[in-house]
């Protein structure tokens, strides 16, 4: 069969659409984080080829992954792959912090999935105008065959993951309000050493960007010098702030990891008899926000600053002082645990620095601003810290202080600015302080270990003083020997680029 010039013009023609179909299929999964190979880039081309001339329902279910993936491209290139956290806290954002996150990003990044889109529809009307074949049969046929080929080749997976992932962070959502929270805790005894117990969540803060780990900057000066115990070798349990404080509060499964509601860390206090309170700067909307909101709601007494209306207002950490104090002066014959949730380093960063508390960057560099602000957000979760300690020695009664944050952050340059992001995560995200501080302190040490946050648990009760029939003997976070590393854990750390701490001062 001799080619005529018509068949050549129609084949040059189709290799010019494909072409341009396999540039915007690597863009779009170069945006979705994933690695790009070439077999997914021409699998995905070719399909969205064929079905520009498939049936509407096969157009519809293409547009709607064409959607996502185009929507992402920003995202994914600053944040990498979409994770069960990402999707567990976008849900939980308020509309504060969905303005931050958004006001983070520049005009070329909102006008990224526009362009997508209209480069996609070019591509659309293009490929319209394509007839590869004359038989209906044989155009179902390499139809189904490019879409088995793109499955194959992966090139749909970041939206069906991200769907999974999504289904089951709303199906969790979902059974916290119908779970059953019957406490699951038999306690054996309660021995408290202290009258006061306060538990400080932090928020997005990397230990080796502290001065009480090593980093030369002064902005741990009380977590530097105070009697007790400085931890290093405490892990997160994840890159962000639900998948961490939930294997974190509760006691996880041993196997799996996922966290047991009905082992969380308020009720265990409340079996054991303590006074219980949660004080927090997160946002709050129901006591079924997210996991970690459906816990603090446990509590005898909580109170969240950003609650309902008063959500898009930015509130300071020390803003949470006045209800500890309150809470302190309280007459109760009970032990008193106190959970103090901070806002710490969360993003947008630059906006937790407050002028009432202490700052120490002089960063010159405009491209370095954000992590100078880090620098600052540091400090003040230091200062706040030291007040902390201040109202309790105020009180006259024996005390002990405990601080944690859920998770550290990755240095990354973005479009020519420094930022410290969730992901894509480096190796020393997960490498968070752990500190503690009590009445009866009488130096300051370091400790120097691995220690799991599936671990907090029990050494919450071994510093509460509280034994079950699940852990009679429970192990001391600071004291006992380390935790055995865990395969999986490592491989994680392992496949991670290095991300050491940068010399922020000196730009």
């Amino acid at each position: 069969m001799k080619l005529s010039s018509e068949n050549l013009h129609c084949a040059a023609r189709a290799l010019l659409v494909f072409a341009f179909g396999a540039a915007l299929s690597w863009l779009l999964l170069k945006g979705a984080a994933y690695p790009v190979t070439a077999a997914e880039v021409l699998s995905l081309a070719a399909f969205l080829l064929l079905a520009a001339r498939a049936p509407a329902a096969v157009r519809a279910l293409a547009a709607l992954v064409l959607a996502a993936y185009c929507l992402y491209f920003p995202v994914g290139l600053r944040y990498g792959i979409v994770s069960e956290g990402q999707i567990a806290s976008a849900l939980a954002t308020d509309a504060r912090e969905a303005s931050e996150f958004f006001g983070t990003f520049g005009a070329l990044d909102f006008a990224s999935p526009a362009l997508l889109a209209a480069g996609l529809a070019l591509f659309y009307l293009c490929a319209r105008r394509v007839r590869l074949f004359q038989s209906r049969k044989l155009f179902a046929l390499a139809l189904v065959l490019a879409a088995a080929a793109a499955f194959e080749t992966k090139a749909f997976h970041p939206f069906t993951h991200a769907a999974k992932l999504a289904h089951r962070v709303v199906v969790e959502r979902g059974n916290l309000k119908h779970m059953d929270w019957t406490p699951a805790w038999k306690v054996l005894s309660v021995r408290p050493a202290y009258k006061n117990y306060v538990l400080v969540v932090g928020e997005s803060e990397r230990r080796d960007y502290m001065n009480a780990y090593g980093y030369p900057e002064d902005d741990t000066p009380y977590m530097s010098k105070a009697p007790g115990i400085v931890y290093e070798g405490f892990t997160a349990e994840g890159d962000n702030t639900i998948p961490s404080l939930t294997r974190t509060l509760t006691l996880p499964d041993p196997k799996s990891l996922q966290p047991r509601y009905e082992y969380n860390l308020v009720d265990l206090a409340r079996a054991a008899g303590f006074a219980t309170s949660w004080f927090s700067n997160q946002g709050y909307v129901s006591p079924f926000d997210t996991p970690v909101t459906a816990i603090g709601a446990r509590s005898e007494r909580s109170r969240w600053l950003k609650f309902g209306r008063d959500a898009s207002r930015n509130y300071f950490d020390y803003e949470l002082l006045p209800l500890v104090e309150a809470e302190l002066e309280r007459d109760d014959p009970r032990p008193k645990l106190i959970v103090v949730h901070l806002i710490g380093s969360h993003d947008d960063i630059c906006e937790r620095v407050s002028d009432k508390l202490p700052r120490i960057s002089h960063v010159k560099d405009p491209a370095w601003r954000i992590p100078g602000c880090y620098l600052d957000t540091i400090r003040q979760t230091d200062a706040v810290l030291e007040r902390l300690s201040g109202l309790l020695q105020k009180k006259g009664e024996p005390w002990s202080l405990l601080y944690f944050s859920d998770h550290g952050l990755t240095l990354a340059r973005r479009r020519g600015v420094m930022r410290l992001l969730h992901s894509p995560a480096g190796r020393e995200h997960r490498d968070i302080p752990l500190f503690l501080t009590s009445s009866d302190a009488k130096e300051h040490r370091t400790i120097r270990g691995l220690r799991y946050g599936s671990s907090f648990v029990e050494g919450f009760m071994e510093w509460t003083g509280v034994s079950t029939r699940s852990i009679p003997r429970p192990k001391s976070l600071f004291l006992a020997p380390p935790d055995p590393p865990r395969p999986e854990a490592e491989r994680l750390r392992a496949s991670r680029p290095d991300d050491p701490p940068a010399d922020i001062q000196s730009h």
